[in-house]
Formats: C-alpha cells, structure tokens, sequence
C-alpha cells in the first residue's frame, strides 16, 4: 500500500543512510526505490553542534546528494545539479559548496519551528492533510532508542535529522548563505 501511495506522488525523495560500518549504504528496499523521483542522504556534520551540512556523500562507490537538496531540485523542476569546484547550480540557485569541504553549507536555522503534524493529528483530523498542498513536505519519525536520530543545534536544543533537513530546505529556497 505504501509503495502505490508513493507512485501518486511524482516527487519523493528517500533517504540513504551511511550504516554505522561507514563502508556501505542503507538504501531503502527495491519497491519503495522504484516509486522514488530521487534518492537522499541524511546526514549532518555535528561538531558537536550541528552547523553544516555536507551537500554530498560518497560511499563504496555511490554518491548522494542532501536529501534537503534533491527535494529543493525538484521542488524548482532543475535538471541535474551542475558542478564546479566552488559551487553547485540548481536552476537558477548558486550554492556557495566547494568540493574541498564535501559541498558543505551552514543551515540558517529558522527562529520559528518548523510547522509539523503528527500522523495521530492527521488521523483524528483528515482534513489537515491540505496543509501540504502545494509544498514540500518532509516526513520523517522519531527514533526513541537511537542518540543519534537527534543532533544539537546552534539554538541549543536537540533537533531531529529531518526537521534539521527541512530547515536546510528553507536555507536553500531562501538562497542566502553564510559563507
């Protein structure tokens, strides 16, 4: 049922995890890839704080880019990403990435929290599913028993990877960066 649901949608990203082993990928499985536009990595840079993203990562062979980014490719109907050493293009967007630093960016985190609905909110309320008409939409879930599904922000609180992608969303769509 979830793989015809996501035939529906023409632009999904998943998610691709480096495992703990650093060596190899955790794609998601082949009948849920098949409905996927693109494919994303999730992983941010903490230091301890998480400040950057690398737009890109490469393992055993593969390279993804940012699943923050594939979704702003998509969102704007660009072909691939266009590189250089300095920066990447995105349809009309220079992003300020250069290659010696894995095409990392700093996030503008917003001082205002990402608007979220739970799928429990959208059960008992149907109706709230028209708040994603016409946007990007990050879905994602909270891993209870895993210390790193949270990283800390610069505001210094503790963030889920994909509310910390969604944020790096609106870094991109805003298109001003720190540099």
């Amino acid at each position: 049922q979830l793989a015809k649901s996501l035939a529906q949608c023409p632009s999904v990203v998943l998610a691709a995890d480096i495992m703990r082993d650093g060596a190899t990928w955790e794609e998601p499985a082949a009948a849920f890839r098949s409905q996927a536009a693109s494919l994303g990595h999730v992983h941010a840079d903490p230091d301890p704080v998480s400040r950057r993203i690398p737009l890109e990562k490469a393992v055993a062979g593969r390279r993804y880019w940012a699943l923050s980014l594939e979704a702003f490719r998509l969102s704007r109907q660009a072909g691939p990403v266009l590189e250089t050493p300095d920066d990447l293009e995105v349809g009309l967007t220079r992003v300020p990435a250069a290659r010696t630093t894995a095409r990392s960016i700093y996030v503008r985190y917003a001082p205002v929290a990402v608007p979220q609905i739970s799928l429990a909110q959208l059960a008992a309320k149907p109706e709230l599913a028209m708040r994603f008409s016409n946007r990007v939409v990050f879905v994602g879930f909270t891993d209870q028993s895993a210390a790193r599904d949270r990283l800390m922000t610069p505001m210094g609180s503790l963030m889920t990877g994909v509310e910390i992608h969604a944020h790096l969303f609106e870094t991109l769509d805003q298109g001003v960066f720190r540099t």
